[in-house]
């Protein structure tokens, strides 16, 4: 059902819980392989360690399997869940095999700190392996809690949700607005290629109390150039009618834009966005010239 049926993509989140739960999975599985192969009566080969070993192949021969009969399917195969399926079968059976009494008869086994250190070795495989997802779900703690900032590309906490195209970022740049009050400014730059741009791919969704979207842009660049701030929510038809865009004239010096919701709302469609369920945001060049870059600072609602 896994390989052959599509699961929801509701969120980066999700995503990397569906990732993490291969090791999980994996763990399971090859305590059971190993279970079978332990109460089976067939086997000529019941030493337990041949038997671990049995289960290791098995169960890896089985997520490798997978892997492959999704080629089948509208999904891609991934050498990376590979290796957390092999981390997942690590961890499984070498926790197992640091409580199984019947390796406890072996000399390799039988002592109490070889058995700590294997379960030690495992439960650092299985942290390093949910790694991706703890520091993911610190990045949504730290968004939530420096809402109504909606980006700040600067911020590690953001980054997790940044798309680059033909693009490059550094981090950060101090810089000065207007007003005097310092922040700190992104430098990106737009390579060569179509429509280089930088997307902040998941946004906090809320923005229906809000009055506008403002963001400050600094160029250092003698000749002005353009780019095209592109917002869309959760029922984007990815046609370019059904989204809000907008045509950023940046001269040299600070540009500073307040752009009303309002005017988000309305889609060139005619349809109004959800703007409960706001999804992306893109700023992007049409035909940037060589060597063009700016400063990017915060994107915050007001």
């Amino acid at each position: 059902m896994l390989m052959f049926v599509s699961l929801p993509d509701i969120n980066l989140l999700w995503r990397e819980l569906q990732n993490t739960a291969h090791t999980i999975l994996f763990a399971l599985l090859a305590v059971f392989v190993l279970w079978i192969l332990r109460t089976g009566s067939n086997f000529f080969w019941l030493k337990p360690f041949k038997l671990y070993a049995a289960a290791c192949f098995i169960s890896l021969f089985t997520g490798v399997l997978a892997e492959l009969m999704q080629l089948l399917t509208q999904r891609d195969a991934s050498t990376l869940d590979i290796a957390r399926d092999f981390a997942g079968i690590i961890t499984g059976l070498g926790l197992y095999a640091s409580i199984d009494p019947e390796l406890k008869a072996y000399w390799l086994m039988s002592a109490k700190w070889l058995r700590a250190g294997l379960a030690m070795l495992c439960i650092s495989v299985l942290t390093v392996s949910l790694l991706p997802l703890a520091f993911l779900s610190a990045a949504y703690v730290q968004r939530a809690a420096a809402f109504p900032v909606v980006a700040d590309l600067t911020a590690s906490w953001a980054r997790p949700f940044l798309q680059l195209k033909n693009a490059a970022i550094n981090f950060p740049e101090s810089g000065q607005t207007g007003a005097g009050a310092k922040q700190k400014l992104a430098r990106i730059e737009f390579k060569n290629g179509d429509y280089p741009g930088v997307s902040i791919i998941e946004t906090v969704p809320d923005w229906s109390t809000y009055e506008a979207l403002t963001l400050l842009i600094d160029s250092k660049l003698a000749e002005p150039f353009e780019l095209v701030l592109r917002i869309h929510d959760d029922q984007h038809n990815y046609e370019y009618a059904d989204r809000f865009n907008i045509k950023l004239a940046v001269n040299q010096g600070e540009n500073y834009f307040r752009i009303p919701l309002d005017e988000i709302k309305r889609t060139a469609a005619g349809r109004q966005m959800n703007m409960k369920q706001v999804r992306e945001i893109t700023i992007f060049s049409a035909q940037p010239a060589e060597g063009m870059y700016f400063y990017l600072g915060a994107l915050r609602l007001e």
